[in-house]
């Protein structure tokens, strides 16, 4: 399968899983400094900043421009630093109005593979194993 086409396909997928995972509750971020507890699963840590924070910093930003805030990063020694995939495009563009533009604040995410393994079964038993992997393995 050509990749560029299996990058559509998985990244709204992905979305999509992010999000009915945290309408269940079961993919918890737990800020630095605070004890997870015994249910929680700490992915990546991070600082939780309240909202007049994160509005700060927003105005910081108002009216640059991508390559401003990247070369301002270059220059301060943060070279490639930041810097997406360069197959993560946007599905539409609007080059008239640009309201395709979008901003705001986010956390970073990372997929970190399990280690635990199927181990050998019958295809019956790991499609029976497969099916309980998110709600109880």
């Amino acid at each position: 399968m050509n990749t560029k086409i299996l990058t559509f396909f998985v990244s709204p997928l992905f979305l999509l899983t992010l999000v009915s995972l945290q309408s269940k509750d079961l993919l918890i971020a737990i800020p630095q400094g605070a004890e997870p507890k015994a249910q929680d699963k700490a992915f990546i840590p991070f600082k939780k900043y309240s909202r007049e924070e994160d509005e700060k910093i927003l105005k910081l930003y108002d009216g640059l421009r991508v390559a401003d805030v990247s070369d301002a990063m270059d220059i301060v020694g943060l070279q490639d630093v930041g810097l997406m995939d360069p197959e993560i495009k946007p599905l539409w563009r609007d080059l008239e109005n640009f309201g395709h533009r979008i901003c705001g604040l986010a956390v970073t995410v990372r997929y970190v593979p399990t280690n635990k393994r199927a181990g050998k079964m019958t295809p019956l038993e790991f499609e029976n194993w497969e099916g309980q992997w998110y709600e109880k393995l």
